[in-house]
């Protein structure tokens, strides 16, 4: 799902007990510490803050949304309460970018957005309003986030800059995308 700052360490998704749960791997000896240990569903893992949390999804509430976890210390924290679905995570120091289904009320039905949070500030904003936008992915200093926006056409890769608030389109026409990174 992740790998760390310093090269040394991924987050991975495994479910050698039935149930996916999230793993530290140290790639300098080769030991893996399992990070989550609930009965569910606990998936897409990222290095948060310091390094020392991780971001995750899990179904803790009996639908998926986002959580935090110390590394080192049980317990989690429930960070994203909007929304009955939220997924698709990526972060970047303190902040998350996801997506999320909501009611798009005058735009009709339920839709997935992307949502940008800042948790040390505690801010939270839409960062598209229609249609259906998947699979958020920050540049490597987060000024800029990629996303898969599909339509009844095919896909298309958005690119938003977060500093001018300039939004690109690249059509895939016909095609469909599945993930992106960069």
């Amino acid at each position: 799902s992740d790998v760390r700052s310093d090269g040394n360490a991924i987050l991975a998704t495994m479910a050698p007990h039935g149930q996916p749960d999230i793993y530290e791997i140290d790639l300098t000896s080769s030991t893996k510490r399992r990070i989550t240990h609930f009965s569910g569903i606990d998936v897409g893992g990222h290095y948060f803050g310091d390094e020392k949390s991780i971001a995750f999804v899990s179904n803790r509430l009996g639908y998926p949304t986002i959580f935090k976890k110390s590394i080192l210390r049980r317990g989690v924290e429930q960070i994203v309460f909007a929304g009955k679905k939220n997924s698709d995570l990526d972060t970047h120091k303190q902040k998350i970018v996801y997506s999320s289904k909501r009611a798009s009320g005058s735009f009709g039905g339920n839709r997935f957005n992307i949502f940008l949070a800042d948790l040390y500030k505690q801010t939270s904003r839409a960062l598209s309003a229609t249609g259906n936008n998947y699979t958020p992915r920050f540049s490597q200093d987060a000024s800029v986030v990629l996303f898969v926006k599909k339509d009844k056409h095919g896909s298309r890769i958005g690119y938003l800059n977060l500093y001018s608030n300039s939004l690109l389109f690249f059509p895939v026409y016909e095609k469909k995308i599945q993930s992106i990174n960069w």
